[in-house]
């Protein structure tokens, strides 16, 4: 549909779209003279561009049409789009912009710290992310099978801080271990599984005594091959 989508005042100022594309790139856009005098008493009698002679630019464009029909001096007689309409019919003579995109929030800064191992049948998760004065925001999670989550800490720390921290957390450990928490000695010799355990463990905790507390055995199995006696 043809239409008027963009016009020229007396200053020489563009206003509405004149850069809109036409449906058609090889059309050039139909130029007109337009005197604009808008009944008097009506508020559009107001308007800055009342009794000017304007230059328009019309053509097919994939832009709305207004419901006002403008008819050139130049001859012709076309809908102009509701931004032409809009602006020629305000008496302050501009078209309401439209609300600017919303902005999308900044995104979320990427853990500089993840580690995570399971044990026991729960998923212990930690992620470090840096903030802006140079601390770590830790998040510890621990997560049962299902995913559900078994037991949070949250706080911030420097890096300096997380070899103490660490120590601070295994001292924390040895201290909580009660006796209704150990179990009772074993009695007859030591599955499979167990020893693989114990393996797992001992790489990780060279403390026979806790060990030994740990897996319920008054002393930790030999890990020398039995033949090496004989």
């Amino acid at each position: 549909m043809t239409v008027i989508y963009a016009f020229q005042d007396r200053s020489g100022n563009w206003h509405g779209d004149p850069d809109a594309p036409l449906i058609d790139p090889a059309d050039e856009p139909g130029r007109g003279i337009l005197t604009y005098q808008p009944v008097p008493g009506t508020p559009e009698a107001t308007s800055p561009f009342a009794g000017q002679r304007l230059t328009v630019l019309y053509g097919v464009t994939d832009l709305e049409a207004g419901p006002v029909t403008y008819q050139l001096d130049t001859g012709g007689r076309f809908q102009a789009t509701w931004h032409i309409h809009t602006l020629l019919a305000s008496p302050m003579g501009t078209a309401p912009l439209p609300a600017p995109p919303a902005t999308p929030p900044d995104p979320l800064p990427a853990p500089c710290l993840e580690s995570a191992f399971t044990e026991g049948g729960r998923r212990y998760v930690l992620t470090g992310t840096r903030c802006g004065n140079g601390q770590l925001t830790l998040e510890l999670t621990i997560s049962g099978e299902r995913g559900e989550v078994q037991g949070e800490l949250c706080g911030t720390a420097t890096a300096d801080d997380l070899a103490p921290l660490a120590r601070l957390l295994d001292a924390a450990s040895r201290t909580l271990i009660t006796p209704a928490a150990i179990p009772p000695p074993r009695q007859g010799g030591w599955a499979p599984f167990d020893s693989a355990r114990l393996a797992a463990r001992f790489r990780q905790e060279r403390d026979f005594g806790i060990l030994a507390a740990e897996f319920g055995c008054p002393r930790v199995p030999s890990t020398k091959n039995s033949h090496a006696r004989d």
